[in-house]
């Protein structure tokens, strides 16, 4: 044996980044990682020694989860506290397959159901034809939180007055979820919306209709329903400012020189204007239907994220902002 003692190994010492180096990494704005550590807490990086930020790698790896997040229109302030296992769940929320043909089903076997009064759906029924109720909920958001856990290959909406917002909450969900069928039973509701809804592909049913009916739909083929348009593809998004809240806003006076707060609103208000008239041209025929509402929601989509920015800015100047923007910023 050699009379020479082994070295101990010492391990190298975790790599640590500056705030430059996190931003190439992450793809966030040096400024917007600044505003987030400031207002969210979203990391910590060590000032132990230095007045520089040194970030290690968790603190990377938790800003790109998030920054990704943020990228598909969650608000900074509803994930800035989020653990890592939360965001990797709402991760995989947003990376499941955006289509049912992806499935391979050939029909809807498994269905969650929504209605605003007592339900058609008769789920002895619905088993012996093949289909699975996992649920029937009178409360949308208890609804809406069940569909994106669960993901069943269908859902059915009753109601008793379709609603235009109610529609954009249907279409904002159809679009997030893998569905085989989506089926809308209706009592009342204005044309302009029902083909709204058949332009995107959801099958929409006036009342009555009896759980035979709405079973039958479930059990079709995904070729023998309402495709969905190749260039549907946007998602909707409700608004954040509303046109009080946004003059309100534009009659501030700013510390930005370049004005941003003032530009973002003019920019905002000119996405709403469009989004209002895209959304009036999706009554003049069933040819036009679906291009419009392709329009609309390209828009709604593009106002979301001006709306983002506009919350970015204000939480850089301090600025109070109203209504929902306010919570949101919150979180």
């Amino acid at each position: 044996m050699s009379g020479k003692a082994s070295k101990t190994s010492v391990p190298d010492p975790p790599p640590k980044f500056r705030i430059g180096a996190v931003s190439r990494l992450t793809k966030v704005p040096v400024d917007t990682l600044r505003v987030w550590e400031r207002r969210y807490a979203v990391v910590a990086p060590n000032r132990d020694l230095s007045p520089v930020r040194l970030y290690d790698q968790d603190d990377v790896e938790r800003l790109v989860r998030i920054k990704r997040l943020v990228d598909v229109g969650h608000a900074i302030g509803s994930v800035a506290n989020l653990s890592r296992a939360e965001l990797e769940a709402m991760l995989a929320l947003h990376e499941a397959p955006a289509h049912a043909s992806i499935r391979g089903e050939t029909d809807a076997t498994e269905v969650c159901c929504y209605s605003d009064s007592p339900s058609s759906m008769d789920t002895e029924k619905a088993a012996s034809e093949g289909v699975t109720v996992l649920g029937q909920y009178s409360n949308w958001m208890a609804f809406e939180t069940a569909v994106m856990e669960r993901s069943p290959a269908a859902m059915v909406i009753e109601m008793a007055a379709l609603m235009p917002q109610r529609v954009d909450d249907i279409l904002r969900l159809f679009w997030r979820s893998s569905f085989v069928h989506v089926v809308v039973c209706y009592g009342f509701s204005q044309a302009a919306q029902v083909r709204r809804l058949e332009a995107e592909g959801v099958i929409a049913l006036q009342s009555p209709v009896g759980s035979s009916q709405i079973i039958r739909e479930l059990r079709r083929s995904p070729n023998e329903a309402h495709p969905r348009p190749a260039t549907a593809r946007a998602v909707l998004e409700p608004r954040m400012f509303e046109d009080a809240a946004l003059l309100e806003i534009a009659r501030r006076t700013t510390t930005v020189d370049c004005e941003c707060p003032h530009h973002l609103v003019g920019i905002i208000r000119t996405l709403n204007e469009f989004e209002f008239y895209s959304a009036n041209c999706e009554h003049r025929g069933a040819d036009e239907a679906a291009l419009h509402s392709m329009l609309r929601a390209s828009t709604a989509q593009a106002r979301a994220v001006m709306e983002r920015a506009l919350v970015e800015v204000a939480a850089f100047e301090d600025m109070p902002l109203p209504g929902r923007a306010r919570d949101s910023r919150a979180g």
